[in-house]
């Protein structure tokens, strides 16, 4: 968490210091009593969930701390259209807060702003960007567009497998290892799914799989398949590896029957 909000901040005072200084004059909002004078008020439009609403409240109170003259204001939504209808309506947030997939509707309105002399500013950001010290390198090209910079990463989550040991223990199922292929995979998959209380119907599943564009692509990548062309301008869900991946996926859940019919 002080990672993120390090990293939060630093975003921050490389976007906003411009906008301080470029805005033609501050918009109406709270007074700094150190001044008098009305703070400049500047709009984050991000995530609604518990985790966002903790962060953004540290956030808030650090940054703000540390810049008095900056007044800034969170609007939290799980809605990702909320950004999209205030650029549309002429009431554009000064940061958002958006999923890689998104940014390159973006990018086709000309509507971010290009960060990289900014960066060029902070150094240590700027060595972190370049030598991966803090970031991975390849969690920078969504947000690029050829040698400019329009977004910086903060968090990602990567897929793991979790399985819970009591229940392994309980039907007598080898652990997951690094040998497993597929076919293991829904083997103990369906050993793990059980009807506890006779009904003809399991109430005990074995499996749980993200099933959302980005939870179902592991699948098809480590399979030779892909969702896109190399190159980002063709559709290719429909080449065969694709299909075979997507199909295993649905034989799990429809036919196997090993996930819950409702998540």
């Amino acid at each position: 968490m002080e990672k993120s909000i390090n990293y939060f901040i630093y975003g921050l005072i490389i976007i906003l210091i411009p906008l301080y200084l470029i805005l033609p004059e501050p918009r109406k909002g709270v007074i700094n009593p150190q001044t008098g004078l009305p703070k400049v008020v500047i709009t984050y439009v991000g995530g609604g969930v518990g985790r966002d609403r903790e962060l953004f409240a540290e956030l808030e109170e650090k940054f703000e701390k540390k810049y008095p003259d900056v007044d800034l204001k969170f609007i939290r939504t799980t809605l990702p259209r909320k950004i999209d209808t205030m650029i549309s309506g002429g009431v554009a947030p000064d940061i958002i807060s958006v999923t890689a997939d998104r940014v390159a509707y973006y990018f086709e309105v000309e509507a971010l702003t290009d960060l990289t002399p900014f960066i060029d500013r902070e150094k240590e950001l700027k060595n972190d960007l370049e030598t991966g010290g803090d970031f991975y390198n390849i969690m920078l090209e969504p947000f690029r567009s050829g040698d400019k910079i329009y977004m910086i990463p903060t968090w990602y989550v990567p897929f793991f497998i979790f399985y819970n040991k009591d229940l392994f223990d309980k039907y007598n199922v080898p652990y997951p290892d690094e040998d497993w292929s597929w076919e293991d995979f829904r083997e103990r998959s369906i050993k793990l799914t059980h009807d506890t209380n006779g009904d003809g119907i399991a109430d005990e599943f074995g499996l749980h799989f993200a099933q959302w564009q980005h939870g179902v692509e592991p699948f098809i990548l480590q399979n030779g398949g892909r969702i896109l062309s190399e190159d980002g301008k063709r559709v290719e869900i429909d080449n065969p590896k694709s299909l075979e991946a997507l199909q295993f996926l649905y034989d799990l859940k429809f036919r196997d029957k090993v996930c819950h019919p409702n998540l």
